[in-house]
């Protein structure tokens, strides 16, 4: 508040507080002649009522005579505008209420914010007065839908099958890998080799959705009963013997430059055009889903083995140890088994029972095992010569007779090769197995 306010009252006001203010500023002339302050040096005042030395009193107004600080011409002007402003807005205070009223139920009922977010969807509308005119807020448009944020979702509904299935998945995978990279330096027994397969599966069973069922062929349908059997527990045994063969047999199945590797993307390429064929050909959603999320597992696999297999191939600059045929073994069982195609992938891995078979009596210990039974090489012809010892490799050098290292493998990933179009255009086994007989 200033102290000297200029007093811009109407003519009326100023007129007749003139006349009065002059008499008395005319009374008190004369007493005040003589008078003198001995603090500020100035007449008209003492120093007991000196403003300078006591400060100017609350109750007395700047020049024209104003009390209380404010001029005397826009009294009326101010008193007006209090009026208007204390004038409130009906609609305003309706809707206010309203909402408050909605508040007050939302808490005592205690509901959750989104099933009473009226406040947050509608805010009222409040008119402005004449005497203000201030920018008026808009109402949202209720036509115009809310988006929705993916955080949204409660955190009490369960989680996606597939997204149960994947983690799964990359669980098995990634427990194979360790365990292959263990055994590269620790060089653990062939036991733990076949009990740690088994524990790395149980979340893989566990996340199983499938079917538990198997067709009965037709011939054996008379003695059976049944065109189709539920095996229950027993197939989830059958899984889980698939993961520990498939993790191990690509691992026994090995030892010339570019076997491993070979192998791996022969059968991932198979996985791969099966379950593409099963796609185009089945009208069932769930099961197109099923070979879907195999694809998204296999494709990584044979895309990473076809880079290294540019390495691994004869003469090999790199060399895969038990970590990469374990991943690889795990990821085609896992593929299989969330594909739901088990039997099916069996199939594909036909060298690989082949092989097997001919290991069984080295594996039980009914022949003695030498730890690594691999060819004999001659460096002076650069050929490789067979042994006796029960694998595929042995197998093929004894029937088709000495050859080198790279003509080889060429002829067991034919063979690889042959097998699954074999399997996939119903050749019999026997007829496959004829040029080894």
């Amino acid at each position: 508040m200033l102290d000297n306010p200029v007093n811009e009252g109407s003519a009326m006001n100023s007129t007749k507080l003139g006349h009065h203010t002059e008499t008395n500023r005319d009374e008190r002339q004369p007493n005040r002649e003589g008078v003198w302050c001995t603090y500020c040096k100035k007449a008209r005042h003492t120093k007991d009522t000196c403003w300078k030395l006591h400060g100017k009193p609350p109750n007395v107004g700047g020049k024209g005579g104003n009390r209380g600080g404010q001029p005397r011409g826009r009294a009326h002007m101010a008193n007006a505008e209090d009026v208007h402003s204390e004038k409130p807005n009906q609609d305003g205070l309706e809707t206010l209420k309203e909402e408050i009223e909605k508040l007050k139920s939302m808490l005592n009922s205690g509901g959750k914010p989104g099933s009473s977010c009226s406040l947050t969807q509608s805010e009222p509308t409040v008119q402005p007065t004449n005497q203000d005119q201030r920018a008026v807020k808009q109402p949202l448009n209720q036509d115009q839908p809310t988006p929705k944020s993916p955080f949204d979702q409660p955190c009490d509904q369960p989680p996606e099958p597939w997204l149960v299935e994947y983690n799964a998945a990359l669980a098995s995978i990634c427990f194979m890998i360790l365990l292959g990279f263990v055994d590269d330096v620790l060089d653990i027994p062939w036991r733990v080799k076949l009990l740690l397969p088994s524990i790395a599966a149980l979340p893989l069973l566990m996340a199983y959705a499938g079917h538990t069922t198997i067709i009965i062929p037709k011939p054996l349908i008379p003695y059976v009963g049944l065109a189709i059997l539920d095996l229950g527990w027993i197939y989830k045994l059958y899984m889980g013997l698939l993961a520990v063969f498939c993790t191990n047999s690509i691992n026994i199945h090995a030892g010339i430059n570019g076997l491993e590797v070979g192998q791996t993307v022969v059968i991932a390429s198979a996985i791969l055009i099966h379950n593409v064929m099963q796609i185009g050909a089945s009208t069932d959603l769930e099961y197109k889903q099923a070979h879907a999320f195999s694809i998204y597992l296999v494709q990584p696999l044979l895309a990473t083995s076809l880079a290294l297999l540019s390495y691994n191939w004869y003469p090999s600059s790199v060399f895969v140890g038990d970590t990469y045929t374990y991943f690889a073994g795990m990821t085609m069982a896992v593929v299989g088994i969330l594909g739901h195609f088990s039997e099916t992938l069996l199939i594909f891995f036909t060298p690989q029972v082949l092989n097997f078979l001919l290991s069984l009596p080295q594996l039980s210990g009914y022949i003695p095992c030498p730890r690594h039974r691999l060819p004999r090489f001659d460096p002076q012809t650069g050929l490789l010569t067979g042994t006796n010892d029960g694998t595929l490799v042995n197998l093929f050098l004894r029937r088709f007779g000495r050859m080198s290292e790279k003509s080889l493998c060429i002829l067991l990933l034919v063979f690889q090769i042959d097998g699954e179009v074999s399997n996939r255009s119903g050749r019999p086994w026997h007829d496959m197995l004829r040029p080894l007989i």
